[in-house]
């Protein structure tokens, strides 16, 4: 049976919660780390191309975000190719920056996020960690922009993009506007605590893409129970909640229930499954899960693999986060964490 979850209080709960999440023993020392991390306002400098100049070009642009101007341009707006004639690019242009709603929007971030030094401020620091776990790894130059409530982050090998118009807190009006249509599970976690988190999960995603042996559902649950597993440490003060995007009252939810959420994947043979389209919905954000009861989240197959690999660390306590992330057959994970919820009370 699944037990129904019912919130007493909110103090005693929080306390738990964070100490449980964050062993101050475990954290280490980075503040003598140097990564001289870099933020860009390439919105800024974006909105204020002047359109109207005889002499209007998009080089000097180009030339300041040479790996990430292309990126933008082509594949996040879909402006066009930037090998239209310049009077092609420049019409697209005009019909993006001279709307309205478009500068409004472009206005509306300014006022939320005028001073970054914040947002610098917790990424240095996640960055401070990321490099004393992986001291060869590059550290990328961070820029922000404005993607019409497409991108909350992305990425490419040397730059990390943050969206602002994604993070404007769940209740600006527009994210309730239905041409937009997003589901309040989505419109919960555009909010700027989860700025940083979204930050830092589409880093690492990018440098560590999945190279399992095998395509099927454990494997995924593995993969994104390491990409947490990594936010663990990286973000060591940041809860849960922000790092997989549920409530507090959802993770309690899966806690209270984890036996039987192994058991139904158990049941219904899903661990192997090849079945891209059945399994999916294990692994994706969503309002429930499907096959499981109403007040279950979404997502319950990372946070099972978050759980797995946990107790696959505790297993091999030797182990460093570099090889963790090197492995690639989550069975063998799964077999060597000897995961057994309910018996251990994980």
């Amino acid at each position: 049976m699944y037990s129904k979850y019912i919130k007493l209080s909110t103090f005693l709960p929080l306390l738990i919660f964070f100490f449980a999440a964050c062993d101050l023993r475990d954290i280490p020392d980075v503040s003598h780390i140097d990564v001289s991390l870099r933020i860009d306002r390439f919105e800024q400098d974006f909105f204020a191309l002047d359109l109207t100049s005889e002499s209007f070009s998009l080089l000097p642009l180009e030339e300041q975000y040479p790996e990430f101007f292309p990126v933008y341009f082509e594949q996040i707006m879909h402006f066009g190719n930037l090998a239209d004639t310049l009077q092609r690019y420049r019409f697209q242009l005009n019909r993006f920056l001279a709307n309205q709603a478009i500068r409004g929007l472009y206005d509306t971030c300014q006022a939320h996020f005028g001073d970054i030094s914040p947002l610098h401020n917790e990424l240095e620091d996640a960055f401070r960690y990321y490099r004393f776990y992986f001291p060869d790894e590059e550290i990328p130059r961070v820029v922000t922009m404005i993607t019409e409530f497409n991108f909350a982050a992305i990425t490419t090998d040397r730059v990390l993009g943050i969206g602002l118009d994604m993070h404007l807190g769940r209740n600006y009006v527009y994210y309730n506007a239905p041409e937009l249509n997003f589901p309040r599970y989505k419109i919960r976690k555009f909010s700027p605590e989860y700025m940083v988190p979204n930050a830092m999960r589409s880093w690492l995603m990018g440098q560590f893409e999945k190279g399992a042996q095998k395509n099927d559902l454990i494997n995924h649950m593995i993969y994104n129970g390491k990409i947490l597993y990594l936010l663990d440490h990286i973000l060591p003060y940041t809860p849960d909640s922000l790092k997989i995007g549920l409530s507090e009252q959802q993770l309690d939810w899966c806690a209270d229930n984890e036996a039987e959420i192994w058991a139904f994947f158990i049941k219904h043979e899903l661990l192997y499954s090849t079945d891209l389209l059945e399994f999916r919905k294990y692994i994706n954000d969503g309002p429930t899960t499907p096959g499981m009861p109403a007040e279950s989240p979404g997502n319950v197959g990372s946070w099972v693999g978050w759980q797995i690999v946990k107790a696959y660390m505790q297993s091999n306590p030797g182990l460093s986060l570099d090889k963790l992330m090197a492995i690639n057959d989550g069975k063998m994970i799964l077999l060597q964490s000897q995961y057994k919820p309910g018996k251990f009370g994980f």
